[in-house]
């Protein structure tokens, strides 16, 4: 007669049968068994959960593991492993025993097949040794829910890739939302790893984007840029999705506490009694045409030989109390991302437009800068104030190329510019670099991309430039010089400035120039040529700018300052990642509205010139640059194998190769070495 034994394993319990002593694998204190595939083995005696013959017997030509794989079969049962979790105190010890006795087991067959059930009583139970604890209610459901998601997940990704093979001449079925979602969120978000949502944020975009990179690596489609574009081709995203935010950190609502506090705030209105009223004094802001957050705005004042310029800078600190929900949100969100299709604000669109923004014929609240400066440049004085002030006339660019346009009358207007150039004139001489290059400007129409030179060379170009330097050296030497913690920006020297005949003129000032760095100890600011330079100027943009304005505003008062240095030492790492990652962000929707823009080019020639030539040979293929001068940019080129390489700074023309605007990528192809 053959003996069943039922024992402890690490996936829940297995079947033996009892084999006869044999010394050579067996010790004393131990049972001699074999398993249902075979081996055999010594089991400790107190590792025997149960012992029995009343089970079905094997047949005159069965062997032992064949019986017990039928046995097993026969004995197959389902638990209600929760029903009884609720009978029992959380954390308590069970025997198999009791647990086949609760499940009502009325002999040993039934008790085997209920201890061979086991493997199935996972979250409601764990093993720990021979015994089963136990779990605590709260932590059996969240594994349980775990365990019901990860099978529906398991059963979508499984129909997403049967369906995505087929997706050119089939609809997506139902049945697969999650996997889809995942998929769209490795796609927008860049990357595979989820960022952290402020507290109490409202997520906009489901999905995990490790599980998408999973599934989009399965069809070679595990770069963030490759999974967009296949995601668009296939209609699972729409073609003017914005990935900008979401690689940004800004795919998330602002908390529902901090929108609250802005619609609170708002509705205020600001206290006048402490500050300077300047609202008689005639105020210009100028920003481009589409600015809806203005800022800061310009005012002139004789005093004898030297001019008074006052820069009014929009009091964000005024209607943004120091850690409140609203500050928290935009410390998480770190600055407004502007893109060519849109922008995802730092506050919301309600506090800017009746708190914020400097906007035309409305008074305002304002931390004014009133520099006096002599007719060489240098600064005579500087004060910094809290103030109200009315705009008087605002303008775009282009329409200050008529200077006069710029004060209240064509001698103030002729004043402030001639004392911009003196300003300007002055930081040359104290080593600024001031370049003069065009920019380029991309936006988006109707859906349709514009790009256009901008060559920032209007007097309002000068005056604004020039004021808002004045205003953030000013701020910087007043913090340092209190020995106040603050947000500097500090630069590297230059590399030396290329020659005026260099074909790659307009490339090489570019990269002249070092990058600037968040630092919380002053610092050399080479570009601007300031010893300390603290950015105070958009404090409605970026959360550096708001911290200074604060420190600054406390300074000024006399006040207590709301940050320390070892506070600001804190957050320095914050924000300077998160300011990289917004920078990042506007620059890749630039590039893939640049491409959306030359597509319709593709195939034609165009006029470049070498600038970095293939590194792999001389005389191989490989990947160059070239400077296109209508981009302003740098743009990589494919060499055929065999092709030699001019001289860097030679005229290259080149066709227009291929265009990838979802991976923002445009690449050329030489022609030949020379035009």
């Amino acid at each position: 007669m053959a003996t069943l034994v039922v024992f402890p394993r690490k996936d829940g319990t297995a079947l033996g049968a009892v084999l006869p002593p044999d010394p050579r694998r067996t010790r004393p204190g131990q049972v001699h068994l074999t398993d249902e595939e075979g081996a055999r083995f010594g089991l400790p005696e107190d590792q025997v959960l149960l012992r029995t013959d009343a089970v079905p017997q094997p047949s005159h030509d069965e062997t032992l593991p064949v019986w017990l794989r039928r046995v097993r079969r026969s004995l197959h049962r389902d638990v209600p492993w929760e029903k009884i979790h609720e009978t029992l105190p959380a954390e308590s010890e069970q025997t198999p025993r009791d647990l086949a006795r609760l499940s009502g087991a009325a002999d040993d067959a039934a008790a085997a097949a209920a201890m061979l059930a086991l493997c199935a009583a996972d979250p409601w139970f764990r093993r720990k040794g021979t015994k089963w604890v136990v779990v605590p209610r709260e932590t059996a459901l969240a594994r349980a829910a775990a365990a019901r998601a990860a099978h529906v997940a398991a059963v979508e990704d499984d129909a997403f890739r049967a369906w995505w093979p087929k997706r050119a001449s089939v609809l997506p079925p139902g049945g697969m939302d999650g996997a889809i979602d995942a998929a769209r969120a490795f796609a927008l978000l860049g990357e595979p790893t989820p960022r952290s949502a402020p507290e109490g944020d409202d997520a906009v975009l489901p999905g995990d984007p490790a599980r998408g990179h999973a599934l989009m690596a399965r069809f070679d489609l595990g770069e963030p840029d490759l999974a967009l574009e296949a995601l668009v081709a296939a209609g699972l995203l729409p073609e003017d999705v914005n990935p900008a935010p979401h690689r940004a950190g800004l795919g998330l609502q602002m908390p529902k506490s901090a929108r609250a506090e802005a619609h609170r705030i708002a509705a205020e209105p600001c206290d006048r009694g402490a500050r300077e009223d300047l609202t008689a004094l005639f105020a210009v802001s100028v920003d481009d045409a589409e600015t809806t957050e203005v800022d800061d705005a310009l005012s002139v004042r004789r005093d004898g030989d030297a001019l008074e310029l006052l820069v009014h800078i929009s009091d964000a600190a005024d209607a943004v109390p120091v850690g409140g929900a609203l500050d928290r949100s935009a410390l998480a969100r770190t600055s407004t991302l502007y893109v060519p299709d849109g922008a995802v604000t730092l506050f919301p669109a309600d506090l800017v437009e009746r708190r914020m923004s400097l906007d035309l014929g409305r008074d305002r609240a304002a931390v004014t800068g009133v520099f006096r400066i002599a007719p060489d440049g240098s600064v005579l004085s500087a004060r910094f104030a809290r103030t109200m002030i009315r705009v008087a006339r605002r303008l775009d660019y282009q329409a200050t190329r008529d200077p006069s346009s710029l004060a209240a009358s064509a001698d103030d207007a002729a004043a402030l510019v001639a004392v911009a150039a003196a300003l300007r004139d002055a930081r040359r001489r104290a080593g600024a670099l001031v370049a003069g290059m065009p920019s380029l400007a991309v936006w988006a129409e109707d859906g349709a991309p514009r790009v256009e030179p901008r060559h920032q060379d209007t007097p309002g170009d000068l005056v604004v430039a020039e004021a808002a330097v004045l205003y953030n050296a000013q701020a910087g030497r007043a913090l340092a010089a209190a020995d106040a913690a603050a947000f500097f920006r500090t630069q590297a020297p230059p590399k030396p400035e290329p020659r005026e005949d260099d074909p790659l003129r307009p490339l090489l000032l570019r990269k002249r120039f070092a990058p600037t760095h968040l630092s919380t100890a002053p610092a050399r600011h080479h570009g601007v040529g300031a010893d300390a330079y603290a950015q105070a100027t958009s404090p409605m943009r970026r959360v550096a700018d708001l911290v200074n304005q604060r420190q600054l505003l406390a300074v000024a008062t006399g006040a207590p300052r709301p940050y320390d240095h070892a506070t600001l030492e804190r957050m320095g790492e914050t924000v300077s990642e998160r300011e990289r990652a917004v920078r990042r962000a506007s620059a890749d929707r630039e590039d893939h509205w640049i491409a959306r823009w030359l597509l319709p080019r593709l195939g034609e020639e165009v006029d470049t010139i070498l600038s970095r030539a293939p590194r792999r040979s001389r005389e191989g293929g490989g990947m160059g640059s070239v400077w296109f001068e209508p981009l302003l940019r740098e743009l990589p080129f494919r060499a055929p194998e065999g092709w030699l390489a001019p001289p860097e700074g030679s005229p290259l023309r080149c066709r227009i190769h291929r265009i990838q605007p979802w991976r923002s990528r445009i690449e050329l192809a030489p022609l030949s070495t020379s035009r």
